[in-house]
């Protein structure tokens, strides 16, 4: 979250979060720091935050929850805030919006699989799975249509089958041994150039 964010304190629900999200992005981590009063209500407000440096930067606009402890007064934003003000600027960027990681985690679950067996049968490692279902890191465009591809009825299905056919497959054996040079013989050329 931008530390030069100002608020209209303007208090209204946002269009992009729902209602579920809202009481989701409560955790333990988001009493006051301050005080560390659990004694917190959330209030929507609509802030401005600039984005870019220079000739480039501009002003970009989201409504984000913002905690506020009763007994101290002290506000602060978690995660969900954070993520609007992200996907805001993605949308003014153009640029589409991967799948969530609450989106990811629940599509992997749906699919009945562990993290270890999502990476198993899509060749994705474990940690990059790990990482864009806390969060941490956004996945590319390019696998974000590759796990929403592995969701469509049908293509789990596939892969595994195609899995386990390179399991299947026998590895490389040498069909001709080697021949040892005799000595005064002209070892052969190894690379071969093309004019």
């Amino acid at each position: 979250m931008n530390a030069e964010a100002k608020t209209d304190n303007v208090v209204r629900l946002p269009s992009r979060a729902s209602h579920e999200e809202v009481l989701s992005s409560r955790t333990p981590h988001e009493d006051c720091a301050v005080c560390g009063s659990k004694n917190v209500e959330v209030l929507w407000e609509e802030i401005s935050f600039e984005h870019g440096t220079g000739k480039r930067a501009t002003t970009l606009n989201a409504n984000i929850p913002v905690h506020r402890c009763l007994d101290c007064d002290f506000e602060f934003t978690g995660p969900l805030a954070d993520r609007i003000c992200h996907e805001e600027v993605c949308r003014h960027l153009k640029v589409p919006l991967p799948m969530r990681p609450d989106k990811l985690r629940q599509l992997r679950k749906e699919l009945g699989l562990t993290q270890e067996r999502l990476a198993e049968v899509t060749g994705i490692g474990v940690a990059s799975i790990n990482r864009w279902e806390k969060g941490s890191f956004p996945q590319s465009p390019a696998m974000d249509g590759y796990l929403f591809l592995v969701g469509l009825e049908g293509n789990l299905q596939a892969l595994s089958s195609r899995q386990q056919e390179t399991v299947n497959v026998v590895p490389f054996q040498e069909k001709f041994k080697s021949l040892k040079l005799e000595e005064g013989e002209i070892e052969p050329q190894k690379k071969h150039s093309i004019l």
